[in-house]
């Protein structure tokens, strides 16, 4: 409903942008103390860079890297440079917010969290902090104060620090043309391709060149680290709703009467034309358009169709435009003011705020006023049942947890002991995790840093898991005789894209000296070529891939030009320019506006980058960033790899 609830849509934007609830369950940020030290969950681990005094921990890279694997598959011989690069992304984001603290934009923990609680404390009252901490885990895969944290993370350096930073970024007419011509500028070539399988016969294994390859290539081979643990999953049954007194009841009304203070509010819809990013002769029109829509309704037209028709709000126009019950400071103040001054049934003039044109119809009103005992008795027996039900529940499992800690390793007599069953978990690497296991960052990191018989344990949902590491293989380099095949065959096919590569480069210069008719070079070989359509820098051709791989010279040189070879895999492709195919300016002016945002956004993504890298290098040359490179090392190749 754009911003006419700047508030409550703000604070969603402002946490994450996207999931209502992902910013819901942040409201506890008061309860997790030295959230805002920056070391809450990270006192015990291994350091491995100071960041002024700040840690960034094997803990710190292992959540990272946990987070990356649950949205798709990381390649194993991909870890090393993932690992590396996100220590040195963690040692910017620690400058970022030093940086944040330096400008006086990190927020206290009651700023914080009153923001948050103002609009989004239906989280607590659907089940309170237990709720709140099944939720994160289940959700997010992460520990309270782990995600927490990564939410205060984002709200410091994405939002505030960022906006600080770009917020005057301007883009000019000029370079919004040339980005137009750079996206839609098109190119015509004819292209030969020189596949590598087509020297494959002509490559015989060497077996002291693939040892070569296999000793210079040894970490693409390491097997990765492989951990079994053992788990005891200790829960209690559901527990009969409790007895909830009169006593108790009124007892909890009188505690808190402010809960129970309705505001002032009104039940209202509305319809708008926008005039954002319109020009002042554009925005004439709506406001005569507005108007117009205005004749209509106070002609009897039906309110809520004509929202249908002519409401450009996406959110509620297919309803009528109903905005629902609102009360005071929720809206723009223009259109709040027009809003309570109307009676039920009473309708606006056009009303003009930021936003554009809106008209706006009053359906229903309710005065300020205290809801009664006997109102919300029904409720309040509900919330103080339930609260009583969890910590009967957390008691029972207290219990239950130390009846089986009393067995320490030996979770087999401790399942006897309880009557549960032992979950059985073998040999799983960090990155390829078995089902039914918690997958909490903070859970994998102690499974892969414990010692074998070490006895763990997790909040999982309505249960805690107690587990014991039973056996642990090391990552290592296998011999070549055990991988001996793959390495041959990776070795045979790196020969033969280099012998294409030749192939290319003759065809490239038969062509030149041939006047750029790259047809008869390409036959002198055997080969042919093909023609492709007009095409721009984000489209795909045929079988080479995107046109981007073809690099510059294709949109900037002149018909005729030879270039490459381009490499794709192990293939390799010469092409020669056909002919360009200028972009039409005609259609820019269509596309200014959504242009123009986009080239404020990558203008301010680049202003970032360099703030980002400058204060970085400032922290650095000023001796603030301190590395434990042995741990490092150390860490990359426990992750399966070996630098270098």
């Amino acid at each position: 409903m754009f911003d006419l609830f700047r508030s409550q849509k703000q604070a969603v934007r402002l946490m994450l942008g996207a999931i209502l609830m992902l910013v819901a369950v942040s409201m506890v940020i008061t309860l997790v103390p030295g959230l805002f030290s920056g070391t809450s969950v990270n006192l015990n681990d291994q350091v491995l860079v100071e960041v002024d005094g700040e840690p960034v921990t094997i803990q710190d890279v292992n959540a990272r890297l946990r987070d990356y694997q649950m949205t798709g598959q990381i390649p194993p011989e991909s870890m090393v440079f993932l690992a590396a690069q996100t220590v040195e992304n963690l040692i910017t984001e620690e400058v970022l917010l030093r940086e944040a603290e330096r400008l006086g934009l990190m927020p206290t923990e009651a700023e914080l969290a009153e923001r948050i609680r103002t609009q989004l404390n239906f989280v607590f009252e659907q089940g309170g902090l237990p709720a709140y901490q099944a939720f994160v885990q289940q959700r997010f895969q992460r520990s309270v104060p782990e995600f927490e944290e990564a939410v205060l993370r984002d709200l410091v350096i994405q939002m505030r620090l960022k906006r600080m930073v770009t917020d005057n970024v301007l883009v000019s007419d000029e370079e919004m043309k040339r980005a137009y011509k750079q996206t839609n500028d098109r190119v015509q070539i004819e292209y030969v391709k020189v596949p590598a399988q087509s020297f494959r016969s002509e490559i015989q294994p060497d077996q002291a060149k693939i040892q070569e390859f296999y000793e210079q290539n040894k970490s693409r081979y390491m097997t990765q680290e492989t951990r079994s643990v053992k788990a005891l999953r200790v829960g209690v049954p559901e527990i009969a709703a409790p007895e909830v007194s009169d006593v108790e009841l009124r007892d909890f009304y009188d505690r808190n009467l402010n809960r129970y203070q309705v505001d002032e509010r009104v039940r209202a819809s509305h319809i708008i034309l926008m005039t954002m990013g319109k020009s002042e002769a554009e925005v004439k029109q709506v406001e005569a358009q507005a108007n117009e829509v205005l004749q209509k309704v106070k002609a009897g037209g039906d309110f809520a169709e004509l929202a249908k028709q002519y409401s450009e709000d996406p959110g509620n126009k297919d309803k009528g435009g109903d905005l629902g019950w609102v009360v005071r400071g929720q809206m723009v103040p223009a259109f709040e003011q027009a809003t309570f001054a109307l009676q039920p049934g009473q309708i606006s003039d056009v009303v003009k705020t930021e936003y554009g044109y809106h008209i706006i119809k009053v359906h229903e009103r309710d005065t300020a006023h205290m809801q009664s005992f006997d109102e919300v008795k029904d409720q309040i027996r509900q919330e103080i049942g339930q609260e009583k039900q969890q910590l009967e529940r957390m008691r029972k499992m207290d219990e239950a947890v130390a009846v089986a800690r009393k067995f320490g390793a030996d979770v087999d007599a401790a399942g006897r002991e309880l009557g549960l069953p032992v979950e059985i978990y073998e040999a799983f690497t960090r990155f390829n995790l078995p089902a039914g296991l918690p997958t909490t960052p903070n859970l994998i990191s102690e499974i892969f840093s414990a010692s074998e018989g070490e006895v763990l344990s997790e909040v999982a949902e309505d249960a805690t898991l107690l587990l014991v590491v039973t056996a642990i293989q090391p990552a290592r380099a296998p011999e070549l005789d055990e991988v001996r095949d793959r390495a041959t065959e990776e070795w045979i096919l790196r020969q033969a894209g280099e012998l294409a590569r030749q192939r290319a480069q003759e065809i490239a210069d038969a062509a030149r000296a041939a006047g750029g008719n790259i047809k008869e070079a390409a036959a002198q070989y055997g080969l042919t070529t093909q023609m492709s359509e007009f095409v721009s820098r984000n489209d795909s051709i045929g079988d080479i891939g995107r046109a981007q791989l073809l690099g510059e010279a294709a949109f900037t040189k002149e018909p005729g030009t030879i270039a490459g070879p381009v490499t794709g895999g192990s293939d390799q492709t010469i092409y020669r320019v056909a002919a360009h195919q200028e972009a039409d300016l005609t259609q820019f002016y269509e596309q200014r506006d959504k242009l123009h945002d986009q080239q404020v956004q990558a203008k301010r993504d680049e202003a970032y980058e360099i703030y980002k890298a400058l204060a970085r290098q400032r922290y650095e040359d000023a001796g603030k960033v301190t590395r434990y490179q042995p741990r490092i090392d150390a860490l990359l190749q426990s992750l399966g790899q070996r630098r270098g």
